[in-house]
């Protein structure tokens, strides 16, 4: 639907005024204040018009609110072992297998699993990170997420796997190629410089060679190569870097304007974006290494390691000093989780 989260809005700025309008009417012809008349409506209707706009100015604000504290300040990630527990879950290691052998055999090498810290409650993903020889081609293959136990008489929902392909052009410009099919939030918290192509189905193999095109023919038109140098560590930094960028751009939004580009997303979803060109030439080439002496660097490490014979549980993960950026979003997730 077209206007999905803006005629949420505007029903509800509708509905307040008229039960205000209907309330207030009433009330001043009962206590005898005012007589039955166009004069005599005045009042009513501009109480109604003032309660219906401070309705619509609530619920942009809580939009525009609840999308900035859905961005993370600071993205960890714990080291995991295998045979480890996530979240009181026993965790199936072989489901990597597979599309890892595929890639060790094109000289990728694999960095080991990890997961969110802090990862939220009910919650098993897992990423597996892979770096091809020149360090200038980072993979992620992340399991999705469990919702809920598995019982003997409920299996654990299990939704399968996704692949991002992820390639820094000049040192700044973040070039993915997914599997994963983007929503609306990908695309309203993105980084400015993001170049995203996505390919829903296509296997690992394809979606290799689609990467590579990207970033010749980038190369083509800027000039620009894919810098090499890239790590776990400074694949967490880069994401810190897209959601502070991010972070940035919201702020200047008004909520409506969010809203407007949410419904405009669900009514056309993307499944490639990019800024300009000129854009991508234009901006500086610079070292993969600038990250690690970055703001981005500084604060709570990037990279979390529980020690060799720790478990990874929900008390380790939700401890108090993580519970923060534990967050969601009520009125995006209701409308196009």
């Amino acid at each position: 639907m077209a206007f999905k989260l803006r005629k949420t809005v505007i029903r509800s700025i509708c509905l307040n005024a008229t039960v205000c309008f209907g309330l207030s009417a009433a009330v001043g012809v009962l206590s005898g204040i005012w007589e039955v008349g166009i004069a005599s409506l005045a009042w009513p209707l501009v109480l109604a018009l003032g309660m219906g706009l401070l309705t619509g100015w609530m619920m942009v604000a809580k939009i525009k609110r609840n999308v900035l504290r859905a961005i993370p300040r600071n993205i960890t990630c714990v080291r995991l072992e295998r045979g480890a527990e996530i979240n009181g879950f026993s965790f199936d290691w072989t489901i990597f297998k597979d599309l890892a052998l595929q890639l060790e055999a094109r000289g990728y090498v694999h960095l080991g699993e990890y997961a969110p810290y802090p990862l939220p409650e009910k919650f098993v993903g897992i990423s597996a990170f892979f770096l091809d020889a020149l360090t200038s081609t980072f993979i992620e293959i992340r399991h999705k997420q469990m919702r809920r136990r598995p019982t003997p008489n409920r299996a654990p929902s299990l939704q399968g796997m996704q692949i991002s392909i992820i390639s820094i052009v000049g040192g700044n410009v973040r070039t993915i190629t997914t599997d994963r099919i983007p929503s609306a939030r990908d695309y309203l918290i993105r980084g400015n410089h993001d170049i995203v192509a996505a390919f829903p189905e296509m296997p690992l193999v394809s979606l290799l060679a689609k990467h590579q095109r990207l970033l010749n023919l980038l190369h083509e038109r800027t000039g620009k190569n894919a810098s090499v140098g890239m790590s776990v560590e400074r694949h967490v930094l880069l994401q810190r870097h897209c959601c502070e960028q991010a972070r940035s751009r919201i702020e200047s939004m008004s909520g409506y304007r969010i809203a407007r580009q949410v419904d405009t997303f669900e009514a056309k979803p993307k499944r490639k974006w990019a800024p300009p060109t000129a854009t991508i030439a234009a901006l500086p080439v610079i070292s993969l290494a600038e990250l690690d002496k970055s703001a981005f660097a500084k604060g709570e490490p990037s990279i979390l390691d529980p020690g060799p014979s720790s478990l990874i549980s929900t008390t380790f993960l939700n401890s108090p000093a993580a519970s923060g950026n534990n967050v969601g979003v009520e009125i995006l997730q209701k409308h196009y989780s």
